[in-house]
């Protein structure tokens, strides 16, 4: 692996979470003025509602980063396994804390970073670590059939929805 493609990898995982953190950020007056007018309905729409909006900064992100990657003649397998050094490192740090991972993830009360429970935090690395390198993948065959547009990109978050949903379900049955 040369030393330009762990950069890259590692780099671009990092500057997607933090285009995603912007990306809902910048989001919350728009989506505070929808939940003000919609104020009747349940808590559980608006939650689904920020999870896909959530995904889909995550699923451009990750599609600007492919691109570029193309485009610098980064392999797939370099880009791979380097975005996952920093989840990597976050599931390290949650190993480290000497908390079993099981325990963690039954712990919904107890308050992490930004309001933000650990538990939450934890399970979305562990997607992330399945989910990023299929999500590549499938960008990186949809730019290699010269088919890559908008009906390619909604195909491949759809894919990236169906895994999140089969995930999240088989640790609803695990828990």
């Amino acid at each position: 692996m040369r030393l330009g493609s762990w950069m890259y990898g590692a780099c671009a995982q990092i500057a997607v979470t933090v285009f995603t953190i912007c990306g809902l950020l910048l989001a919350l007056p728009v989506v505070s003025l929808f939940i003000m007018a919609l104020n009747g309905l349940q808590d559980a729409f608006f939650v689904v509602f920020g999870m896909l909006l959530l995904l889909l900064f995550y699923a451009l992100g990750w599609l600007w980063a492919v691109s570029f990657a193309r485009e610098w003649k980064v392999k797939l397998f370099e880009l791979q396994i380097s975005s996952l050094i920093p989840l990597a490192g976050v599931l390290y740090l949650y190993i480290d804390s000497g908390v079993s991972i099981p325990a963690l993830i039954h712990d919904w009360l107890d308050e992490g970073c930004a309001l933000v429970p650990p538990a939450l935090v934890c399970l979305c690395t562990c997607y992330a670590m399945v989910l990023v390198p299929v999500y590549q993948s499938k960008l990186w065959n949809a730019m290699d059939a010269g088919r890559f547009d908008i009906k390619a990109v909604c195909m491949v978050w759809g894919d990236l929805m169906i895994i999140l949903v089969l995930l999240a379900g088989m640790t609803w049955i695990c828990v």
